[in-house]
């Protein structure tokens, strides 16, 4: 395969990984469940719960990106960025929270991107230490 055809596949996996993402989202902010849970958490704290809410919502883009990047052998990076990005312009489009608070617009609006940057840390340590483990960077044995 060429190039090109790699780069679209990862294409078309990251906005599945996308999607899933913004559908993830979708049901567990409906059920409202989570914000329950967060609001009796918190005890109704205007600071700490959307920090608890949105920050939940990273890591679970975090783990969906992790765990569908490997299986699909696509590009971290063009995962991040279409899912980072794709996801952030999706949920400000619907749900803008610039009207609230600067750190709370940057939770709310953002933390499909903050997931996706956390996703391309823990791929990019978990790489190296693999790569510390496996011997790669050894120097060849004396005999």
């Amino acid at each position: 395969m060429n190039k090109i055809s790699i780069h679209i596949k990862d294409i078309i996996v990251s906005i599945c990984i996308l999607l899933v993402s913004v559908v993830t989202y979708y049901f567990i902010d409906q059920s409202f469940w989570l914000a329950d849970l967060v609001l009796s958490i918190t005890d109704h704290n205007h600071f700490l719960w959307p920090t608890l809410y949105f920050g939940t919502f990273s890591l679970i883009v975090t783990a969906i990106i992790l765990v569908l990047v490997n299986p699909f052998k696509t590009n971290i990076l063009i995962a991040a960025f279409i899912v980072g990005f794709g996801g952030m312009l999706l949920h400000i489009n619907n749900y803008n929270f610039s009207h609230i608070s600067n750190y709370v617009a940057i939770l709310g609006n953002g933390f499909y991107l903050i997931g996706a940057i956390i996703a391309v840390f823990i791929k990019m340590k978990s790489n190296k230490k693999f790569n510390m483990d496996s011997g790669a960077d050894a120097p060849p044995p004396v005999n």
